[in-house]
């Protein structure tokens, strides 16, 4: 399998550069799928326990927000077969405006 990633450039200050990368989004692990692990890895997002360089992919329902609504969105996406926003079901990049920031 193949992917085609994009990266985009931007400044976090007068010398230093991020680099974006793509994401799937309810993909909060990372690990190029969707399943049980990712609601637990955004219920530990939620209370704290863990940290995410990439928090968009955990933003399951795109409303700028780590909360139990993204546990309910994928539950949709698992239980319904309701589809995420994108980017979803292939990689890309954000759309949305929001404060989570890059994903690194």
């Amino acid at each position: 399998m193949f992917f085609l990633l994009s990266i985009s450039l931007f400044s976090c200050g007068p010398d230093v550069y991020f680099y974006e990368s793509p994401f799937l989004r309810g993909d909060a692990n990372r690990d190029g799928m969707l399943d049980e692990i990712d609601l637990q890895y955004i219920s530990e997002l939620i209370g704290g326990v863990r940290f995410s360089l990439c928090q968009d992919s955990a933003d399951a329902n795109d409303d700028g927000v780590i909360s139990e609504e993204d546990l309910d969105a994928l539950h949709n996406y698992f239980d319904e077969g309701l589809a995420l926003k994108p980017p979803f079901p292939q990689y890309g990049m954000d759309q949305t405006k929001d404060d989570l920031g890059p994903c690194l």
